[in-house]
């Protein structure tokens, strides 16, 4: 909480100095202004690549987990804040996003389970810095279209096919909504490289979110066990 304490005390001192590129984790202290938090990362990222002279310099960065901000477990705070993540994960270029949704704890803001952290931000690094032949994203959100009174979701990084953790028999974490009203908690299947999503009380649905809260138990993986992050569909997509 000191001005420039990070910056001029730190950031600088090892600007000298050759770097492969940046791993980043933080984002909790944003979850109030998450409207504006693309803009503070794309920004800080231009300045730190400015800094080193390489504008291709990678930054990989961590998309926030679950956890019960401010009390609230159905708030929208973190999940704004992570749709903010996967906004600059998609435009800013040399980027990699790892997703740790089932890594948080409900009444901890600090995760205790850091090594699956680690392992996820070293999967970014080896395919995307390193030219490794391997997977590191789990399921991203593409498309839908609407099949009588479903949503169908299509995704990309389908590796291995659509499925649920080991352990795991019924897909959650899935809302709908018609294109005016609330959104309502969706029953879910997965139907190939696609999830439905449906409601018995909406039948012309126009929309879908995924994860959508600060703590969420929501478990859509791939094939290899990697989850699926935050989104809804209705955000414009460049």
């Amino acid at each position: 909480m000191r001005p420039s304490g990070l910056y001029e005390t730190m950031l600088l001192k090892v600007v000298p100095y050759g770097v492969k590129g940046f791993l980043f984790y933080q984002g909790e202290s944003d979850a109030g202004h998450a409207e504006l938090y693309d803009k503070l990362l794309s920004g800080l990222i231009h300045n730190w690549r400015s800094l080193w002279h390489n504008d291709n310099l990678p930054f990989h960065f961590v998309q926030l987990t679950s956890y019960c901000a401010d009390g609230k477990a159905d708030g929208e705070s973190w999940p704004l804040l992570r749709e903010s993540q996967a906004i600059v994960n998609e435009r800013v270029p040399h980027t990699g996003m790892a997703v740790t949704l089932d890594c948080g704890e409900r009444d901890d803001i600090h995760p205790r389970d850091k090594r699956t952290v680690g392992q996820r931000l070293a999967l970014t690094a080896l395919e995307h810095v390193y030219g490794r032949e391997l997977t590191s994203s789990g399921p991203v959100y593409r498309e839908l279209h609407i099949e009588g009174g479903r949503i169908v979701l299509h995704f990309d990084h389908t590796d291995g096919g659509l499925a649920l953790p080991v352990g795991n028999d019924r897909l959650i974490g899935f809302q709908i909504a018609a294109e005016v009203g609330d959104f309502l908690t969706a029953e879910a299947s997965i139907v190939g490289n696609t999830v439905q999503v449906w409601h018995p009380e909406i039948t012309k649905p126009a929309k879908a979110r995924y994860a959508w809260a600060n703590y969420t138990e929501a478990n859509l993986v791939n094939g290899l066990g990697l989850p699926a992050g935050t989104f809804l569909t209705d955000r414009a997509r460049e």
